[in-house]
């Protein structure tokens, strides 16, 4: 799953222009001159309003025309989170001509265009690795989001890219659309909704008249909203209620202790479709009985988790198997869910497996464990 997010923008600017009225040295592509610049503070929220973190988006106009864009995220959930940095430049016509990510401080992928290639390097298999490829006037990397004030505005809007992965070296995604939705109101705000549109899920941001971004839902019960203030001290991690312990190479296992949950009601966390919506899914299906459905989704993000019961001993032990419906080339996996009576509590064990060797299976099995890291700290600290 994606706690982390991710899957993934956005603080009233004190030199924002007017959308009609922004003049640069040259002309702009007005896709680039609809978009406000200055400094933007977000708060980032899950789905109930609870704080997350924050992230900061700086916005300016280079002395050629076009648009550089600077990126910071910081998100903490209890016992994990997660840091990114990222830069994005295009020229006046629109064209990307560099980005940079970063996590944590640690470059994973920076490149400059050149003609018609980008170039620079990328972290691959834990090495940095020359990237070198021909990209197209239209090419972005998963910052477009940014540019969603530059979709005409009212039925029929739309902008249209070839997306790059800059998280894997720059490798085509296919083509990611904004698309104008409606107008509508955020937090009392007038706002025009613009869906992204990609191969695989997708979102909705809102933005206003101005050319600022208001809001968007990332999916997964993580939402992005503008702040009139500085949001940094939203950033605040937590210990984890599961950690890892040993248990194979072939398989992944975390426990914790969980001291305000029987094992009777910890196991119907796992199984009540109104209880799993309190802290995992938006949606669920369950019925908890062998050859029963377990299915979880998050129709925003167009996510589904699709498994089906093999085992449900109530207070005791439940197993589904694990595949999502966005990633049919991933195997087929099985989870097994104890419930250990530990005093007034629950030692809670669950098991994913098997996972096979190689890079893209030690990479899977890592956002497992993020993920169940993020999404039992949230059980653990339901109100």
């Amino acid at each position: 799953m994606r706690t982390v997010i991710l899957l993934l923008a956005l603080v009233a600017s004190a030199c924002a222009g007017n959308r009609e009225a922004r003049v640069h040295e040259v002309e702009t592509h007005p896709m680039i001159s609809s978009v406000s610049t200055g400094e933007f503070w977000y708060r980032l929220q899950d789905e109930t309003g609870e704080p997350q973190g924050y992230a900061k988006l700086v916005l300016t106009t280079p002395g050629g025309g076009g648009l550089d864009v600077a990126w910071e995220l910081k998100i903490a959930w209890s016992g994990g989170a997660y840091e990114e940095s990222r830069a994005l430049s295009l020229d006046a016509a629109g064209r990307m001509t560099r980005a940079d990510y970063r996590v944590a401080g640690e470059v994973i992928s920076v490149a400059t265009r050149e003609g018609d290639r980008l170039r620079g390097t990328a972290v691959s298999s834990g090495a940095q690795v020359p990237v070198d490829l021909k990209i197209p006037d239209d090419a972005i990397t998963g910052m477009l989001f940014v540019l969603c004030p530059g979709v005409p505005f009212g039925e029929g809007g739309e902008l249209s890219f070839q997306e790059l992965d800059e998280a894997n070296s720059f490798v085509p995604l296919g083509e990611s659309k904004l698309v104008y939705g409606r107008s509508e109101e955020v937090d009392g705000r007038a706002a025009h909704r613009i869906d992204i549109v990609k191969a695989e899920g997708g979102m909705p941001v809102w933005v206003s008249d101005d050319g600022r971004i208001l809001k968007s839902d990332w999916g997964g019960g993580n939402v992005m909203v503008l702040s009139e203030t500085k949001t940094e001290h939203l950033f605040d991690p937590k210990p984890a209620a599961v950690l890892e312990v040993p248990g194979g190479p072939d398989q992944l296992v975390v426990e914790g202790v969980f001291a305000r949950f029987t094992p009777a009601r910890m196991y119907d966390h796992f199984t009540k479709n109104d209880l799993l919506t309190k802290w995992w899914s938006e949606k669920a299906t369950v019925v908890p009985e062998a050859g029963g459905a377990y299915v979880l989704e998050w129709p925003n993000a167009k996510w589904t988790l699709r498994g089906e019961v093999k085992e449900a001993e109530p207070g005791k032990r439940l197993v589904f198997t694990w595949a999502w419906d966005h990633m049919p080339d991933s195997p087929t996996r099985t989870v097994t869910v104890e419930f250990l009576p530990e005093g007034d509590g629950t030692k809670l064990r669950v098991t994913h497996a098997a996972y096979g060797e190689g890079e893209a299976e030690a990479k899977e099995r890592q956002g497992h464990l993020m993920g169940w890291t993020a999404i039992l700290s949230r059980l653990r600290d339901l109100k």
